[in-house]
């Protein structure tokens, strides 16, 4: 669509003006001898020449009528009246000696008639007036009617019109009349050069046809006799001013709407190709087109989808139980207000995501169609646009965020609980110390002992809760991973050869970072504590670090029976565990710390081990975070 501007003298506007009126003088200047010689002969042709064009003209704005413009409308239908007061103006020219008696004149005013009625309509409808022509017959009949109406009125009323021409020349009234429709031309100029076009070029036709026209007037005004130069340049100009009339029709309903259609497709072209969303247009139950987000989402080439049947085809076999029938699918879905049906599919990788899909039926033809048309071929005309957008890291986020904030209501119901709770734990811990140095009560010191040892328990577990109400960013020392995991080695071989476990190492040099050395230590024993419980005896726990990006990565792996696919999700919540007498307050602490360092965890499972993965970002200084999103390492 091109946005609307005014038409202003543009240089190749000048340039087109200048070589028509050069043409016109110069082919007049050697048609003048035939004019002479034969005028009503060659009046004859050059008129009905131009009564052609206008005629043509009149087609093109007829046939295309819902195509143009009100303003061309109208000057399609008014060129058809000019071109009947023309007919006349030809037939009653005062060399064929056809005009009645006393009305030498007869073929002046019909030119007069012709004139002026053009400049009426160009000038009212160059307003921008928004008279909608609802019945385009009923305009027809006005304006066909009205021309032949007033021509029999004129010829039936000889003193209706003043007299225009004499044997001794052009009358003062004619020359009047000839000064008033130059008036009009110049003010239609001035109303197209003021009111915004949609069309330049077709405007820019218009305007030149007008400017052709005012000469055109000056010249007849002032011709002497019918065989002058004068009145042949005058015939000549008014043939060219059709053509640019029929030149602006013709840009207006056929190259205007051809050159939006064809920027239109480009467009949409482009929107499609390009889209990040997936789209993809079916057609008899065959793929024909899909956008570049539909190949690389599916992992196949557009040769390979298009061989496929619907059954076949990715996503789509996942819409409905019968794909090959679209039609139900479109009228539970709509584009146009975002109703969308959410389905799960495999992608190119064989992974399991989730999109919003819709469907819209659209059509090839779009125009009416004939009798012979059958139902057959107007359904193979039928398409369906398919629309699917991936939502799979949005559903991630969303979880992501219910799983922080579930965690944060934790924290804070645990740090709550934990202060209230602590302060009697510890008068009853007092008290039955007391009890265990009274000799009365030396019979009950087991029960006394275990009492205590419960309260220490309780009171470990209250310090795991409100380790998870801490947000405060940790307090950073630049480390070497390594380093820090060889310190704690000791205590984890000692762990893994009570449960028969072998621990493995391939620590690789990292790059030092700042790390709060006491809370990834207690990350690192957690998570290498789960992988020894759930290894069977005599198997390996593997501990690595590399690096990747800019990232160290520690990775841990056991060969366990994995986690069960149905907690997988749910891994680093509070309470979540897989242990007959874990409360799951450990991995989710760990989980905790490692996102103040700004890292993350992650981790692997199948059913003959699990792989976590630990990620520290490589922070120039202790001020640097960077929150990430989920790697794949």
């Amino acid at each position: 669509m091109y946005a609307s501007s005014k038409v202003t003298f543009n240089q190749e506007l000048v340039i087109k003006y200048v070589i028509l009126i050069a043409a016109a003088i110069i082919f007049s200047y050697f048609y003048t001898p035939f004019w002479a010689s034969n005028t009503g002969l060659q009046h004859t042709i050059l008129e009905l020449i131009a009564i052609f064009v206008a005629f043509c003209a009149f087609i093109v704005a007829w046939t295309l009528f819902d195509l143009a413009s009100n303003k061309y409308r109208f000057i399609g239908l008014g060129l058809l009246s000019v071109a009947i007061f023309d007919l006349y103006h030809t037939l009653y020219f005062p060399f064929l000696g056809l005009y009645p008696d006393s009305m030498y004149d007869l073929s002046t005013r019909f030119w007069t008639l012709g004139r002026f009625t053009e400049a009426i309509i160009i000038f009212i409808f160059t307003l921008g007036l928004s008279i909608r022509p609802t019945n385009r017959w009923f305009w027809l009949i006005l304006f066909v009617g009205g021309a032949l109406l007033i021509s029999q009125i004129v010829i039936q009323f000889p003193n209706i019109m003043p007299v225009m021409k004499t044997t001794e020349g052009i009358t003062t009234t004619k020359r009047v009349i000839e000064f008033i429709i130059i008036s009009l031309y110049i003010l239609s100029i001035r109303n197209i050069l003021l009111i915004k076009s949609d069309n330049i070029k077709s405007d820019q036709y218009l305007l030149l046809a007008l400017l052709l026209m005012i000469p055109t007037s000056f010249v007849i005004a002032f011709a002497s006799n019918f065989s002058s130069y004068t009145i042949v340049l005058g015939h000549i100009l008014k043939v060219l001013f059709f053509y640019c009339i029929l030149r602006a029709l013709v840009i207006e309903t056929i190259i205007y709407p051809y050159q939006q259609l064809n920027l239109t497709t480009k467009l949409f072209r482009k929107v499609f190709t390009y889209s990040p969303a997936m789209k993809a247009i079916i057609q008899n139950n065959r793929l024909v087109n899909a956008n570049n987000a539909w190949l690389e989402n599916v992992g196949h080439s557009f040769d390979e989808l298009a061989s496929m049947s619907l059954n076949q085809l990715p996503i789509i076999k996942d819409l409905t139980d019968n794909p090959s029938d679209l039609s139900d699918l479109a009228k539970m879905t709509d584009l146009t207000e975002d109703s969308f049906l959410q389905i799960s599919y495999t992608d190119g990788n064989n992974e399991n995501r989730t999109a919003l899909v819709a469907c819209e039926k659209i059509y090839v033809d779009t125009s009416k169609q004939s009798l012979e048309d059958t139902a057959k071929s107007a359904v193979n005309r039928t398409q369906y646009l398919i629309v699917a957008l991936d939502i799979t890291e949005q559903l991630n986020y969303q979880a992501e965020l219910a799983k922080l904030d579930r965690l944060h209501t934790v924290g804070q119901v645990a740090a709550a609980l934990g202060h209230e709770v602590r302060n009697p734990m510890t008068t009853i811990r007092g008290f039955t110390q007391v009890f265990l140095t009274k000799p009365e009560f030396s019979n009950y010191k087991v029960q006394l002992e275990l009492v205590i040892s419960e309260i220490d328990r309780a009171n470990s577990i209250i310090t795991e809760f409100l380790a998870l109400a801490k947000t405060d960013k940790p307090l950073l020392a630049k480390t070497c991973i390594v380093d820090e995991i060889n310190k704690i080695l000791p205590l984890i071989n000692a762990q893994a050869l009570q449960e028969d476990v072998q621990i493995k190492t391939q620590l690789s040099h990292v790059p030092p970072t700042y790390i709060n050395r006491g809370e990834i230590r207690q990350v690192l024993l957690n998570i290498v504590k789960n992988a020894i419980d759930i290894s069977p005896k005599g198997q390996e726990v593997l501990i690595a670090t590399y690096t990747h990006e800019n990232y160290i990565v520690i990775k841990i792996s056991d060969q366990g029976p994995g986690i069960p696919e149905e907690i997988r999700d749910k891994i680093g919540e509070p309470f979540c565990t897989t242990k007959v007498d874990g409360t799951g307050i450990g991995l989710s602490i760990s989980y905790n710390i490692i996102h103040r360092h700004g890292g993350q965890i992650s981790f692997h499972s199948t059913d003959k081990g699990t792989t976590f993965y630990v990620l520290l970002p490589l922070n120039d200084s202790q001020d640097t975070y960077t929150f990430i999103d989920k790697a794949s390492i």
